[in-house]
């Protein structure tokens, strides 16, 4: 709105901060704009160093993502140092900070602009909060069972929590009604009661935190890995470790590297003679007890089963196209065979391209992996569908006075019922004794200790125990 290119971003070094970095990252990827200087700060950080880099990098508006008392303690500083003339942009949880505008020589600092959530009169929220507070000793005696967690509310009156900043009180609102609706739906919820056979399983299907991604050195690798990157981005899943490679690459580094990292679940976004390769060198490496993810190109391989010692890598899991009966495709291929010698002479002309057929028979095409066999039918049928729309094909004629540029966007193709996932677990053999392999970098910290994050990757830290009279929040810290 502004032209503004040239920003700095200072972030919590929290979970919030940083996500909030990684979003901003993302969203700017496809505008002008340069994040000219980042830096994840604490409440006692030593501002000063921070304030000269922007300064001698002439850095003019300055995002601050942070909680309250960290983005108090950076407009602090920044009144003491004498920075002045800046814009700041304050995220929804400072902009509406109620200190900030009475701190002496706050004017100085420049201008603040700020985003909020709504201020939103929410039905019986004032009720219910002078409810709750009523309901004061009884919540301090029960509160381990009613709030799972160590938390001492009792200071807190019910004018306190109603006067409190108004930008916190719509999202929490909201997170909460959403997590009720949803369980309400799920646990079967009628009159008051709900479906006790049915459990609510906080984490993803298996639990797996911690994988690799092997993917093919071409487009279809690449593209499998980015939307693999963007999909783990909303849960918590960790990239341990991704390679992307050829058939014709040494495997031997790849699988020291996934052993030196304990990771225990791999995926293979490959095409088949490339995933063979992978899967033959960690047979030959003794790569063991791992389990594999294998995309739809290689995953009903009929190689691979029959490969000597294939069953001393682990457990492969893999997804695949449904195989469809499509109307007519036998007799389709048995009579294009029949036309083999014209095709074979004719093949520049119907192809457009050099193919040599001759060598496949009918049985060939009809038995080769049913995983193909649907997707190309689709998409012939689909650009076929397409252009007889766009020809106004009526009776067998078409419009000759209508020309199809090979740019034009001709069609779509709608799949009807949308796709579904579902994995019985039952069919599953694994191979660590039926029981569902484990794949995490750290296992989750036990009541009253926190996690204090090592490294790069949010899966991996350590657990702390909580000081006294505090407790480890819904994101454990």
């Amino acid at each position: 709105h502004f032209n503004w290119r040239w920003v700095a971003f200072l972030n919590s070094d929290d979970d919030f901060g940083i996500d909030g970095l990684e979003l901003f990252i993302e969203r700017i990827k496809t505008i002008n704009i340069c994040l000219a200087y980042t830096k994840a700060f604490s409440e006692n950080t030593d501002h000063s160093q921070i304030f000269k880099q922007i300064e001698a990098q002439k850095i003019n508006v300055i995002v601050v993502f942070a909680p309250k008392l960290y983005a108090e303690a950076v407009i602090k500083n920044a009144i003491q140092l004498n920075v002045t003339n800046k814009m700041w942009i304050a995220d929804d949880k400072w902009s509406l900070n109620k200190v900030l505008p009475k701190m002496e020589g706050i004017r100085s600092i420049g201008t603040v602009l700020g985003v909020a959530q709504p201020i939103v009169t929410i039905p019986g929220f004032d009720d219910f909060i002078y409810f709750t507070r009523g309901q004061g000793r009884k919540a301090d005696t029960d509160q381990q069972t009613l709030c799972n967690q160590v938390c001492n509310c009792g200071n807190m009156t019910a004018g306190n929590i109603i006067a409190a900043d108004p930008s916190f009180s719509f999202p929490v609102y909201s997170a909460v009604h959403a997590v009720a609706r949803a369980l309400h739906n799920i646990l079967e919820c009628e009159a008051g009661r709900c479906n006790d056979n049915i459990s609510v399983e906080p984490y993803m299907h298996f639990n797996w935190r911690w994988v690799a991604f092997l993917n093919s050195d071409d487009d279809f690798g690449i593209d499998g890995l980015e939307l693999f990157i963007e999909r783990i981005k909303t849960i918590n899943i960790c990239l341990a470790y991704t390679k992307a490679f050829s058939e014709n690459t040494d495997h031997s580094q790849i699988f020291k590297q996934i052993e030196a990292q304990k990771i225990n679940v791999i995926v293979v976004f490959a095409p088949k003679l490339y995933a063979e390769a992978v899967i033959k060198n960690a047979i030959q490496l003794n790569v063991t007890n791992k389990v594999w993810i294998a995309d739809d190109k290689w995953s009903l391989n009929k190689v691979l089963p029959k490969m000597e010692g294939i069953r001393s890598i682990g457990t492969v899991l893999g997804v695949a196209q449904p195989i469809v009966t499509i109307p007519g495709f036998d007799d389709f291929i048995y009579f294009t065979r029949g036309q083999g010698r014209k095709a074979d002479t004719d093949q520049q002309t119907l192809c457009n391209q050099a193919c040599n057929c001759g060598n496949m028979t009918a049985g060939n095409i009809i038995s080769a992996d049913p995983s193909f066999s649907f997707p190309v039918y689709s998409a012939v049928h689909a650009v076929a569908r397409a252009l007889h729309n766009i020809l106004e094909c009526e009776a067998g004629r078409c419009n000759d006075n209508i020309s199809v540029e090979p740019y034009m966007e001709v069609g779509f193709y709608h799949f009807n019922p949308a796709p579904g996932f579902y994995i019985n677990d039952t069919q599953v053999q694994w191979h660590t004794d039926g029981e569902v392999p484990i794949a995490l970098c750290s296992p989750q910290c036990p009541t009253g200790f926190a996690k204090k994050q090592t490294g790069i990757h949010k899966c991996c830290f350590r657990c702390e125990m909580c000081p006294q009279e505090t407790y480890a929040n819904i994101t454990g810290k």
